[in-house]
């Protein structure tokens, strides 16, 4: 027995400090562990941050002169430890400082454009982001990103709303339109694709087959403000659809906007309890935030 106990002891200081931190955690704040950072990025802090999946904007400060280099994303994968580095992808909002937004567009905007809201359904807006010549994709592609999370997939709720019955369907097939060009059309079949939002689409059963998960934000805290809880029968509607995820062996990432350490933790409890994995940010994502799990300082 004594034996044993000394085996035991030597296996665990043998282990990484890193390793010994994570076996002493509750099982809510196990990993992997994925964070969310969409301005001031800095690809030395990045590559050095103790996340396992970062999602970030494909450019430090969302200009296209200072979009991330191959380089420095290939750097950030393998800084340390295997990583995953997805980049996020607006699909649904036309932003006036990205490298394809014109000038002339103010006084004569294209027939994609309607006071502010992006007509997803239509091919010239869908060649801007995949497809086309320069595409915004394409620069994600190139920049060697393990894959995307795109950004307002649920902008078919509000045509809905307006009588556009087929949003829903033009979303779906928008997305779907995307994967195959990035696995088929570039070849890139591993390349993974998250929606975010838009948690209703997951009922479709070709659309949750082809996806690799998605993304949630405000499920527990930040729906209407930041820390604040989100209304029950808004996350008890939310877990239905996600839970629909889960069931199919998908990835459920959510983003709660929330920097409260005893409300962060609750909302790392939940999210566990249904499968999920959790990032507790704030609002402007500017900054990676601290999570329940770091080591104590």
């Amino acid at each position: 027995m004594r034996l044993l106990m000394e085996a035991v002891l030597l296996a665990a200081a043998a282990l990484p400090a890193n390793a010994r931190e994570a076996q002493k955690r509750p099982p809510h704040l196990g990993g992997p562990h994925f964070a969310v950072q969409l301005r001031r990025l800095k690809p030395d802090e990045l590559a050095a941050a103790p996340f396992d999946i970062l999602i970030l904007d494909y450019s430090r400060d969302g200009s296209d002169q200072k979009r991330l280099t191959r380089e420095e994303v290939a750097r950030m994968r393998k800084a340390g430890r295997p990583r995953t580095v997805l980049a996020h992808l607006p699909i649904a909002e036309a932003q006036d400082f990205r490298y394809y937004w014109k000038r002339s567009w103010g006084d004569d905007p294209p027939v994609w454009l309607d006071r502010g809201r992006v007509r997803f359904w239509e091919g010239e807006w869908q060649r801007l982001i995949y497809g086309g010549p320069d595409s915004y994709l394409d620069r994600i592609l190139d920049a060697g990103f393990d894959g995307v999370v795109l950004d307002g997939v649920d902008a078919y709720k509000f045509f809905d709303a307006q009588g556009r019955k087929t949003a829903p369907d033009e979303m779906k097939r928008f997305v779907l339109g995307l994967i195959r060009y990035a696995r088929q059309s570039r070849g890139l079949t591993g390349f993974a694709v998250y929606p975010q939002n838009g948690e209703e689409l997951l009922a479709d059963e070709s659309y949750l087959a082809a996806v690799n998960g998605i993304l949630r934000d405000g499920a527990y805290f930040g729906y209407e403000a930041e820390s604040r809880p989100t209304p029950p029968r808004v996350t008890e509607k939310i877990e239905r659809f996600l839970d629909l995820a889960v069931k199919a062996e998908k990835t459920v990432f959510i983003l709660d906007f929330v920097t409260k350490p005893a409300k962060k933790e609750l909302a790392y409890e939940r999210a566990h309890a249904q499968g999920y994995l959790m990032y507790c940010g704030n609002r402007d994502l500017d900054r990676l935030v601290r999570q329940p799990w770091f080591p104590e300082e």
